[in-house]
């Protein structure tokens, strides 16, 4: 017959302590999954794209190739997300930003934001790509290090502002576009300097 040793009274406090803990620890852990996962309900969740597309047809110039900044936002989340703002940022080290009112917008738009999306809901913005770097390039340039362009367009991200939480969204622009506003950007740079030697 085997006989159990009782426990030494010290161990058993110290074990009482050690389950108090642990049960401590668990029920906080439920808390904060709980409240974590009611706040999930409340978050914006968008996925966007920026990316340079061609337009085959022009009303004014038939047959003529157009090419277009193209920016699409959808919402992901269990809810309707306010579109308020579309920017852009870039940089490495320090972020560089600025926010634009899509006033060059131009076919293929749904309208411009503020815009509502409810949920799985698609918006569409398209700038004509000639305009928006005349009228940016001088704001890029000032955003954008320009030095080795093709460095600086793994860097440039189009934000998304939305009236929710989080309020920022940013998403890394498409290579191909990345360059062409990086390129865009630098040769601007440089027609400033030699204009004022």
């Amino acid at each position: 017959m085997i006989t159990l040793k009782p426990i030494d009274p010290v161990w058993k406090e110290w074990l009482q302590l050690l389950l108090d803990f642990l049960t401590s620890v668990g029920t906080l852990a439920a808390v904060f999954v709980a409240l974590r996962l009611a706040n999930r309900d409340r978050e914006d969740i968008i996925s966007a794209s920026a990316t340079k597309r061609i337009y085959l047809s022009v009303p004014d110039q038939p047959n003529n190739e157009q090419p277009a900044l193209f920016i699409e936002v959808t919402n992901l989340s269990s809810r309707p997300v306010s579109v308020r703002r579309i920017g852009w940022s870039s940089g490495m080290v320090w972020n560089r930003r600025f926010f634009q009112m899509p006033d060059l917008l131009e076919r293929g738009t749904t309208k411009g934001p503020p815009i509502t999306l409810d949920y799985g809901k698609t918006a569409y913005f398209s700038f004509p790509l000639d305009e928006f770097l005349s009228q940016n390039a001088i704001t890029l340039c000032a955003k954008l290090p320009t030095i080795l362009p093709s460095l600086a367009a793994r860097f440039l991200f189009v934000e998304i502002g939305t009236s929710g939480n989080p309020s920022n969204f940013r998403f890394r622009v498409d290579p191909l576009l990345g360059r062409e506003l990086a390129k865009s950007a630098r040769q601007r740079k440089l027609n400033n300097h030699r204009g004022s030697r």
